[in-house]
């Protein structure tokens, strides 16, 4: 799977839970890989033109699920949105963006 296979025509993360069904892993996986780009960015604060990087691409993923996959107080997997209903891994990887957010942007 290449990385266009990873994101839509926005940039924006793919609903990675629709290539393998009920799986927890396959649907947490979006919420692991900005995980690992936020430790990235926290670990390299001398690479300047990584950190602008990784924080644009931490910013599109942190405003999509606020943007378009939001109903009230729960977000859906599909940042992209709509929201389709709302899950407790849906839930949780919406943890793992939010606080890349906030830890990208003091």
């Amino acid at each position: 799977m290449g990385m266009v296979e990873w994101h839509g025509s926005t940039g924006i993360l793919s609903p990675t839970h629709q290539h393998v069904s009920g799986r927890f892993d396959v649907a947490a996986s979006k919420g692991v890989l900005i995980r690992g780009i936020c430790g990235a960015y926290s670990c390299n604060q001398s690479e300047v033109e990584f950190q602008n990087k990784a924080r644009a691409y931490i910013n599109v993923q942190f405003n999509a699920p606020r943007d378009f996959a939001c109903q009230e107080d729960s977000y859906g997997i599909e940042w992209g949105g709509p929201s389709q209903g709302c899950t407790t891994v849906s839930q949780m990887t919406a943890l793992d963006v939010l606080v890349a957010g906030i830890t990208a942007n003091p």
